[in-house]
């Protein structure tokens, strides 16, 4: 039986600097042993035999798959059908210059972060829209994830957001976010 195992990017240097959406950045030094956290508990479990690390060209989300898949000497696939959605207006702005520059924008992605607002009501200008979104997506996962799936584990390094919750039914994924978040 192969395990699908999805993992949000280590801290950036854009998450120090509170930055959302936009091009990426390399990872801060927490990151760095974030990685490594992560990289020994995959191996601890299991999950890097026979496995498949997947994910797209931001930097944060490769550094922390290279890292990954150096445990191992495993192969990094990349597919920028899995990257995060475009936040238009407010992609690469900290949270204080997006309030400052486009008020209600940051206010409706504050409301998406905190889970009280829906993805197809977030209705920033430029931004990709939901179904797009979900559709991009979703072909990623059908055409590269499901394939190596038939092959073994897949490893998958998101920049998903703090508004992602897991279902209670993957206890061991919830324990590998908390010794992401713990490191």
């Amino acid at each position: 039986m192969s395990f699908l195992v999805l993992i949000r990017h280590a801290e950036s240097i854009k998450n120090v600097e509170r930055r959302q959406g936009g091009s990426g950045a390399t990872l801060s030094a927490r990151g760095l042993v974030q990685c490594h956290v992560v990289a020994r508990f995959l191996d601890s479990q299991g999950f890097l035999q026979d496995a498949f690390v997947i994910t797209h060209q931001r930097p944060q989300t490769l550094r922390t798959a290279e890292c990954i898949a150096g445990k191992t000497s495993l192969q990094v696939c990349l597919d920028e059908r899995l990257r995060g959605i475009d936040l238009g207006v407010l992609a690469g702005l900290s949270k204080d210059e997006a309030r400052r520059l486009h008020p209600e924008s940051a206010r409706r992605l504050s409301l998406w972060d905190e889970g009280k607002l829906c993805i197809t009501r977030l209705n920033i200008p430029g931004a990709e829209d939901a179904f797009s979104f979900r559709q991009r997506v979703l072909e990623g996962y059908w055409a590269r994830v499901v394939p190596l799936l038939r092959l073994g584990n897949v490893i998958c390094v998101f920049t998903i957001g703090s508004n992602t919750t897991l279902p209670r039914s993957y206890p061991r994924l919830q324990v590998l976010f908390s010794v992401l978040q713990a490191a």
